[in-house]
């Protein structure tokens, strides 16, 4: 072991002052390298938000603005005219729309309405993709327990099933 260095001798004060320059680069190396990352990390957050609050609501209004052109195009023609649907006539009793994923096929915006036609008979209209929308007859059964209170009984025949 070598001879020690005293507090005031020029080796002492050499030391210290080499040790208190690597002291500060290392300071200032882990605050740029905290930069660094603070920056990337608010990046990334302001690149989620936008995806999140933009990119997500102008898609959505674009689907919902397809599915009400696609619902008023939308006809159901069966022989019986009681159970024919035409999207242009009907009249809209509820919407129910859901956000979400669907594994990797990213944000999922799913449009269902409940609409009565002429004859007071009850259809879904459904869609979640970008083709055309799925019709069906909903028993008055059904449309009484999903509608609630916005059911309207009807005075036709298929009201009893």
């Amino acid at each position: 072991m070598g001879p020690r260095l005293r507090e005031g001798d020029v080796g002492f004060r050499l030391a210290q002052a080499i040790k208190s320059t690597l002291q500060r680069a290392l300071v200032l190396r882990y605050c740029a390298m905290n930069a660094t990352f603070c920056l990337i990390f608010i990046f990334a957050l302001i690149a989620i938000l936008v995806d999140r609050f933009y990119v997500r609501a102008k898609s959505a209004r674009a689907f919902r603005a397809r599915f009400d052109r696609q619902f008023l195009e939308a006809k159901l023609e069966l022989s019986d005219p009681l159970y024919q649907f035409d999207g242009a006539s009907a009249t809209v009793i509820a919407t129910v729309e859901e956000m979400g994923k669907r594994g990797n096929a990213g944000f999922l915006l799913s449009i269902e309405r409940y609409a009565r036609n002429q004859h007071g008979e009850y259809f879904l209209v459904r869609s979640d993709e970008p083709g055309a929308p799925f019709v069906k007859h909903v028993s008055h059964r059904i449309a009484k327990v999903i509608l609630a209170e916005k059911y309207i009984e009807s005075n036709t025949a298929s009201s009893r099933t």
